[in-house]
């Protein structure tokens, strides 16, 4: 029997705990990058033709790469985990542009802190294996969800730690369901619209800290049209608000050609300069 994605003949309930559910998939690939100004951006961990990294915007990659160490959050437990930026390298898809293009992949160049981040039960996801035709089909709008770290939600204390005092910085990875309004081309890249909640629930009035997101679609997928589950794919990198009206915001990222095809030729083309290079020596 053939699993099917499909439109789930499910109450409200059990759909909206089976989006909920979709989280714990997604947090695991979800990257919260801290400055020591508590400046705060949210990147995708992912890996393509043999490059492991942090797929963000185009700003906040500057935004990091602007200081000698970045912190990443890790764990729920109490930690710190420095990285010096020279160990990241920078992959721009263009320069960044006020209306786009706006998109980035940070390299990570060190292989002991890629091991330490899957030690610590981190994922890359792999944009080499995804099937971007299910993003081609029809889509249903209410199955998105941003994933990443509104700078609004950081909780900062102090603490006493070995008799020396400490900041302790707590950086929520939130996942928050969006609706689709629209994707829309310029002839290169492409941009999804996203209508978000501000200031209800726990929902943040302001998604700065959010940029770099992955913005993830729930596909709802069944062998049987009984029981259901939720299989997300990432489908685009968040970039902009919009201010905010009454209780709902829209945020506009890179949809998934810009993902699949832009960063993946640009990664391409940088293992094909380096192995030219190294067969030439």
């Amino acid at each position: 029997m053939h699993t099917k994605v499909t439109i789930p003949k499910l109450t409200e309930f059990q759909t909206r705990e089976l989006l909920k559910g979709s989280a714990n998939f997604i947090y695991p690939y979800t990257a919260i990058i801290v400055r020591l100004d508590t400046t705060i951006c949210s990147g995708v961990f992912a890996k393509s033709f043999g490059y492991h990294g942090i797929l963000t915007a185009g700003h906040c990659a500057e935004l990091i790469l602007e200081k000698e160490r970045i912190a990443f959050t890790v764990s729920e437990l109490a930690h710190q985990l420095w990285v010096d930026c020279k160990s990241l390298e920078h992959v721009p898809i263009e320069q960044v542009k006020q209306n786009g293009p706006d998109l980035s992949f940070l390299i990570i160049k060190d292989a002991k802190l890629v091991e330490l981040l899957e030690r610590q039960q981190k994922l890359f996801y792999d944009l080499d294996r995804q099937d971007v035709g299910l993003l081609q089909q029809s889509l249903i709008t209410t199955h998105w969800c941003i994933c990443g770290s509104p700078r609004e939600k950081l909780d900062q204390k102090f603490a006493l730690i070995n008799n020396e005092a400490h900041v302790l910085n707590t950086t929520p990875c939130v996942c928050m369901q969006t609706r689709l309004i629209k994707i829309q081309s310029d002839d290169k890249y492409d941009y999804v619209h996203l209508e978000s909640l501000a200031k209800l629930e726990d929902y943040p009035i302001d998604y700065t800290g959010v940029s770099g997101s992955g913005i993830w679609y729930q596909r709802f997928v069944t062998m049987n049209d009984i029981n259901y589950r939720v299989e997300p794919i990432l489908a685009g990198i968040v970039v902009w608000q919009l201010p905010r009206k009454n209780n709902s915001r829209i945020i506009i990222g890179h949809c998934y050609h810009s993902i699949y095809w832009h960063i993946r030729k640009a990664l391409k083309e940088k293992r094909e300069s380096c192995s030219a290079s190294t067969s030439h020596v």
